[in-house]
């Protein structure tokens, strides 16, 4: 692939590759990047997927003013990332960053990548008009409720392109196109804000050095003193539970409970459940994609000796992958209820089940899948999240 890069051609780069040193994108996983020992795939490494997120900016940007949403062919596609990697060594990044991590054959157009779409006259044969995306992405999206609005409307769309295309395959592909169209197209604005950059693309951006300014200030001033507020009030909160709780003990007498435990102390008790984000259907998918489905299961269900039971832990392995395929992210690949009962019966076989692809922009929730990612802004309580657009 380094080669390719290389090679001699007379096309220029259609995109004005000069956003890349405008967008404060924190570029502190590819600073001295070396890929892992023994691994030729790097495209899943937090370098890379940063690396084509920032790329994506530009392809949207070509596709807002080309109506393309690929290059046109081979030549133009290794000028264009030739450029993008005179950008990055600028910003002082390894000179080899983009032969490690991307391809320029993933960026020529053909009709063979979603749905027969090349451009967004195709689109709007293929979906109409107007789309889910419309709606969900066009304002501001810095802001969360509205980056998770995209979010879903990203996988909605994601799933109609699907049901026109009839290849699974190209899941991932349609994928990036919903990014591209929601970023390129439909966002006031535009790929190069704030709001589509970390939450369609997911980049991590640097905070603005030298914007602080009076509004910022009272914006600082103003959330201090709701602190300070907030935690006052949670001391008297604080000191009335433990004033009530005291007069509840004086007025029982010290009785216990007739169950033989108290309830207060039951409540302080650790839950079993972890403190964690992490989702079951992920931990077991991350067992399942690595062979390791009996890891999932509990070590009572793996006993192969159960007369009753020709194979019990495949019996059991077989339910965890139709659970994780009846959860997948992408609505699209779930099986029917009728579909779901043959597999865990036997009937019928559990299809291969694809990677989870990122959704629209969240770093700590990378698939297995070529992606951009979901906004970091998405991993905290959802309205939900992750890794939209991506």
């Amino acid at each position: 692939m380094a080669e390719r890069l290389h090679t001699s051609n007379t096309s220029t780069c259609p995109i004005d590759l000069s956003y890349v040193l405008r967008i404060p994108w924190n570029s502190s996983d590819c600073q001295s990047y070396h890929p892992p020992a023994n691994q030729t795939d790097n495209t899943n490494t937090p370098c890379c997927q940063a690396i084509l997120s920032l790329f994506g900016i530009g392809l949207a940007q070509h596709l807002r003013k080309t109506t393309l949403f690929q290059l046109p062919n081979l030549n133009t596609s290794v000028s264009c990332l030739e450029g993008f990697q005179e950008k990055l060594t600028s910003l002082s990044l390894p000179g080899n960053l983009v032969p490690l991590c991307l391809d320029p054959m993933q960026f020529v157009s053909t009709r063979n990548i979603c749905a027969n779409i090349e451009t967004s006259q195709d689109w709007i044969t293929k979906l109409g008009n107007s789309t889910p995306l419309d709606s969900g992405c066009s304002p501001d999206l810095t802001d969360l409720t509205s980056c998770d609005a995209c979010v879903a409307a990203g996988f909605k769309v994601q799933s109609m392109l699907l049901l026109n295309d009839g290849n699974i395959t190209h899941a991932t592909d349609c994928f990036y196109f919903t990014i591209l169209y929601a970023a390129g197209i439909v966002n006031e604005f535009g790929p190069e804000s704030d709001g589509a950059a970390s939450c369609i693309f997911g980049l991590s951006l640097n905070s603005q050095v030298g914007s602080t300014n009076e509004g910022d200030s009272a914006l600082v001033f103003g959330l201090t003193g709701a602190s300070v507020a907030v935690l006052i009030m949670l001391c008297f909160l604080g000191m009335y539970f433990w004033w009530d709780k005291r007069w509840r003990k004086k007025r029982v007498g010290g009785s216990s409970s007739g169950f033989g435990f108290d309830l207060d102390e039951q409540g302080s008790r650790p839950r079993l459940r972890p403190n964690t984000a992490l989702l079951v259907t992920d931990w077991a998918w991350s067992f399942v994609k690595t062979g390791k489905t009996q890891e999932a299961l509990d070590r009572y269900l793996l006993k192969d000796d159960d007369s009753v039971n020709s194979n019990p832990k495949a019996i059991m392995e077989r339910f965890v992958q139709v659970g994780i395929l009846c959860a997948h992210v992408m609505v699209a690949l779930r099986p029917t209820i009728l579909e779901a009962l043959k597999m865990l019966e036997g009937d019928i076989e559990v299809p291969l089940i694809p990677d989870r692809p990122v959704p629209l922009g969240h770093p700590s929730f990378h698939s297995g899948g070529n992606t951009f990612s979901i906004s970091p802004a998405l991993s905290g309580p959802k309205l939900q999240t992750g890794d939209m657009l991506r």
